[in-house]
């Protein structure tokens, strides 16, 4: 093979590595558009948005994208607070002159009708993301064991530390997994 056709192979491999990425991102990006949280996010924090793959640091995006494929690193729902009926959880930012980020649950039983504050909006020098937490038993830091019912909201700085935000009688406690 001559050097032109090995630049164009090369070319055309990483056309559509880039194509391929691009639809990712685009994927991940909607599915991170849920309409009713986007309405009541635009009533309660007008300027905030949920946090997307697109908005990770690189080394970030390619952590969570191994480990949880395109979905939004910004908002799942589940059963946070009842077996009866789900939330969401909703991590969201804004930059003004810093870099903001809150952690959040909108309830829906017939549409959002309350949001609680699990981390009340704070500056972060980069973004966190959030997962589901199946129910089951867990260990923070310091060997503290608890077991959880429910769906719980794991709250994670990717590669510094991560806390588990579970709803038990009737409110919303935290550990921390890990440092």
């Amino acid at each position: 093979m001559n050097r032109k056709t090995i630049a164009l192979r090369l070319f055309f491999r990483m056309a559509v590595l880039s194509c391929g990425l691009a639809v990712r991102l685009a994927h991940a990006v909607a599915q991170c558009t849920v309409p009713e949280v986007q309405a009541e996010l635009q009533r309660s924090y007008s300027g905030w948005q949920v946090v997307s793959l697109e908005d990770l640091r690189a080394e970030d995006r390619d952590l969570w994208i191994k480990q949880h494929g395109t979905d939004c690193p910004g908002i799942f729902k589940a059963k946070l607070k009842s077996k009866a009926y789900k939330s969401y959880a909703v991590t969201i930012f804004k930059r003004d002159h810093e870099l903001q980020q809150a952690l959040l649950i909108l309830n829906d039983g017939q549409g959002i009708h309350s949001i609680s504050i699990l981390s009340g909006p704070q500056e972060v020098a980069y973004l966190s993301v959030v997962s589901k937490a199946p129910p089951g038993k867990y260990v923070d830091v310091t060997g503290k064991k608890i077991a959880v019912s429910l769906d719980s909201v794991l709250y994670e700085a990717i590669e510094a530390g991560s806390t588990l935000y579970y709803f038990r009688n009737g409110r919303f406690s935290s550990i921390t997994v890990s440092e």
